[in-house]
């Protein structure tokens, strides 16, 4: 099975026939647990760009992988030495990335509709902790530019390829503070 980036809650078709009644949903919960809201933006953000003459999701090749590599992430993510719980959800989709700062993913089942609300800082801290054991090298503890295209041209069967696609996704949203839905 495919997973994607879908930028903004609005643009996933699962939510599509009633958006602000999701919205309400996601900032209900965010509030429960003391949080700041989430606001959708009004226009979509432009997360494209071109490197090396690829189209790319940030810095990404792909903006989609596989169902099974997430889980293999989150699998290794259960599996280190730090918890690193924001990643362990990859398991199962959709995953909401929103651009607030909180520690643990947030559980939100509405009747069969079960999804995850996570940090986009928080994935970024947790991926930023996985790189070393998955090959990644970072620079000042970040992953530089050279980096990125390096791991783009080991190509798609990589496991840092899928963990490059979720870092851009998570970098993406707080950068432009708007949603992106994994699923």
């Amino acid at each position: 099975m495919s997973v994607g980036a879908n930028i903004l809650l609005a643009s996933w078709s699962e939510v599509q026939p009633d958006v602000a009644g999701e919205l309400k949903v996601v900032n209900n919960a965010l509030s429960s647990q003391g949080l700041e809201s989430y606001d959708e933006p009004t226009t979509v953000p432009d997360v494209y760009t071109v490197i090396d003459r690829r189209h790319c999701f940030g810095r990404s090749a792909l903006d989609a992988t596989s169902a099974a590599s997430l889980a293999s992430l989150g699998a290794a993510a259960k599996s280190s030495e730090v918890p690193l719980a924001a990643l362990a959800v990859l398991y199962t989709y959709p995953v909401y990335l929103l651009p607030i700062d909180f520690r643990e993913p947030i559980t939100l089942r509405t009747g069969q509709f079960l999804r995850y609300l996570c940090s986009s800082h928080e994935i970024q801290r947790n991926l930023l902790s996985l790189a070393p054991s998955i090959g990644i090298t970072l620079r000042n503890g970040m992953l530089s530019d050279d980096a990125a295209k390096a791991i783009n041209a080991e190509g798609e069967d990589d496991r840092a390829f899928d963990w490059l696609f979720l870092f851009e996704a998570a970098r993406l949203s707080v950068a432009h503070r708007c949603a992106i839905v994994i699923a």
